[in-house]
Parts: C-alpha cells; structure tokens; sequence
C-alpha cells in the first residue's frame, strides 16, 4: 500500500510488479499470511496478478488441497507451499484468519510467520513437512520477546532468523 505508516513499497518495485519487468518476470504466485492492509493491497493486486495465481487466508483462488486440520497445500508449478492455521498476535486481531507459510523449494525450506502466533504444536506441525528443520524463519522482531515463540524456534531449528515488519 501507499498509505502512511504502513510498509511503504518504493515505486520501482510497483513498477517491475506492473509491468512483470525483472525480478518479477517469471513470478508463480502472491502469497499472503492475511489481509491486514500493511500487508495487502486488493487493488494494487489486481492490478498486477490474476485470481488464480493469489493465496491468503479468505481470499484468492489459487488451487490448494486440504491436508489436515488447519493445514493446506497450495498447489503450484515448482516447489510446495503450505499454509497453516495459526491465529493472529493480539488479543484485538482475534477474527482476523492468519496462515503461516512454509515454502519448500529445492529441499530449502523457509517459514513466513507472518503476525501469527507461533507455538510448540505449531512447530510440530511443521516439523512433519519439514523433518530436516528450517532453513530460515521469516518473524516480527516481537517474536523474539515470546517465550512461546523461542520455544517454537528452537524446536524448528533453523539456520536463519530473518526480522520483517520493522
């Protein structure tokens, strides 16, 4: 989005997503953990990417399969994306449908937490998908601050902890 203090996209990044100019020339799919407006812009996005290529909780056609309770797999050309059902952090956003991603390409495997809460039976969950660990766990620096959260990064083991949402 464009809107003041929410992640601002620069507009050369809007532009390459426009007009599918590198790096965005060979994009697969959008995936979303949720609909908040710092995090997805409906108009923006149809702008740029077709129904059927677009995955979020609630919203998007892009083809999955349930797999469990709670669990998805999205169903792309190359690699695996899974979504799992995690709520969002805060007591306030407790209506808001929130999916943790876990893409797995090439045998990598990287964890997008997104504003979910991350939990131990969370991580056993994606464990079974992922048995070697993750590569790299995408997380909110508030994360860091969760007991729960440590303890679902230290049974996930990844190699990497990247910060977003800054």
């Amino acid at each position: 989005g464009e809107q003041i203090g929410f992640s601002a996209v620069p507009q050369s990044v809007r532009t390459a997503l426009r007009t599918h100019s590198a790096p965005f020339d060979c994009l697969v799919a959008f995936l979303f953990t949720h609909a908040h407006p710092d995090h997805y812009d409906p108009k923006f996005l149809a702008s740029v990417a077709s129904s059927d290529s677009v995955y979020g909780p609630g919203f998007g056609c892009l083809p999955s399969q349930t797999l469990g309770p709670g669990i998805r797999q999205l169903l792309l050309p190359e690699g695996r994306v899974y979504a799992f059902q995690s709520p969002h952090q805060g007591s306030g956003f407790s209506s808001v449908a929130h999916h943790a991603l876990l893409v797995e390409l090439e045998h990598h495997c990287l964890l997008i937490a997104g504003d979910g809460e991350l939990s131990p039976e969370l991580a056993g969950a994606i464990h079974a998908f992922c048995p070697h660990g993750a590569d790299a766990v995408c997380v909110n620096p508030y994360h860091l601050l969760s007991p729960d959260s440590r303890s679902f990064l230290a049974l996930l083991r990844p190699r990497f902890v990247l910060l977003s949402h800054l």
